[in-house]
């Protein structure tokens, strides 16, 4: 699987790779940063869940033409814990949350297992890693923080 690579520019955004020639990633890192930081459109019933009643759903425009299954959309929810107090239930849902923005990994079969933890490391501050075991049991780990606040 080869992606364009991304890097990260401060935790909050990314873009592409470039040093005189687009930089390609040979692993899995850009596709579980899309995965994961991408926000996924949220149902009416989400943004209830999360106190955002009424406001924009998010998405992306290509879900909107891509030939995928209902319900197969890009990104994750995790958007919808910015404004979420850092609770253990908070945590279990963000890690949900995570895992079920990767498991078409699972699906397409490029892993056989995703593994993902989240813990706070601050006031408003949350970490993440993935650990995905590719089909042919090598290892591969993704690891981000960022802060749960919204920037505007």
């Amino acid at each position: 699987m080869t992606d364009l690579a991304l890097i990260l520019q401060d935790g909050l955004s990314a873009d592409i790779a470039f040093d005189g020639d687009f930089i390609t990633d040979e692993g899995l890192r850009t596709a579980v940063l899309i995965s994961v930081l991408t926000d996924a459109r949220a149902s009416e019933d989400d943004l209830k869940r999360f106190n955002r009643a009424g406001e924009d759903a998010r998405g992306v425009w290509w879900d909107t033409i891509a030939p995928v299954t209902e319900g197969d959309n890009t990104g994750s929810l995790l958007w919808l814990l910015t404004r979420a107090k850092q609770t253990e239930e908070n945590r279990r849902i963000a890690r949900d949350m995570i895992s079920a923005s990767l498991a078409w990994m699972i699906e397409d079969q490029v892993a056989k297992a995703i593994d993902v933890t989240v813990q706070f490391v601050g006031i408003g501050l949350v970490a993440w890693r993935a650990r995905i075991t590719k089909i042919d049991g090598t290892r591969f780990d993704v690891e981000w923080q960022a802060t749960l606040k919204e920037t505007n």
